[in-house]
């Protein structure tokens, strides 16, 4: 198996028909608001990007403004996170319309990417220990991400694969697959191996 070498440590061994790009390079930032309308979203470890219950205490802590002008538009199919629980994995790409509150960011997936593929991986446990890496604690329970150092953390996908999964029903499917995938092959580099990518792929 041919391979090309890339100057990111772990990466020792990448297959040649994987692209490596940095999340700056798939993230595009953005920031509209003036839609206090739309429904309020949270974002949380569990499940990504939800619409928000506010009328259940138990899952409301934050206090919610009469004021919503200011919060931020999230579309379908955008990458929000809290940059404060960034570290633990409270990050996703939305299945909803709605409106997150301006401390959160809002990125436009820019790049052809599937983008089950892309939530399902970047929420995989390995992902979530670069968020870890790129942010600093303020005080207990949070950390402040760095977008700098989030622009620099790695994403791998197949070209290949992606390529052959044309229909939605396959693209589902793979990124089921790839979402343990990712994670074995991640943790095959970490540790100087890329054996195991070979029986996987």
């Amino acid at each position: 198996m041919n391979h090309t070498c890339d100057k990111i440590a772990w990466q020792s061994v990448v297959p040649e028909h994987w692209q490596v790009l940095k999340l700056r390079q798939i993230l595009s930032p953005v920031s509209e608001k003036n839609h206090p309308d739309l429904p309020l979203l949270s974002v949380v470890r569990e499940k990504g990007v939800i619409v928000r219950n506010i009328e259940d205490k138990e899952e409301n802590h934050n206090y919610v403004p009469d004021d919503l002008s200011g919060y931020k538009l999230v579309k379908i199919g955008q990458f929000a996170m809290n940059k404060m629980k960034a570290w633990q994995g409270s990050y996703g790409v939305s299945r909803f319309d709605g409106i997150v509150s301006p401390a959160y960011f809002v990125f436009d997936i820019q790049c052809d990417i599937n983008k089950d593929f892309f939530n399902r991986a970047i929420r995989s446990v390995v992902y979530v220990n670069y968020f870890g890496q790129a942010s600093d604690g303020i005080r207990v329970g949070q950390w402040d991400l760095s977008i700098q150092r989030m622009k620099e953390i790695p994403f791998i996908y197949s070209l290949k694969r992606m390529i052959r999964s044309n229909s939605k029903a396959r693209q589902k499917l793979f990124a089921v697959h790839m979402d343990s995938s990712v994670q074995s092959f991640l943790m095959a580099m970490r540790i100087g191996s890329g054996s195991l990518f070979s029986s996987i792929f």
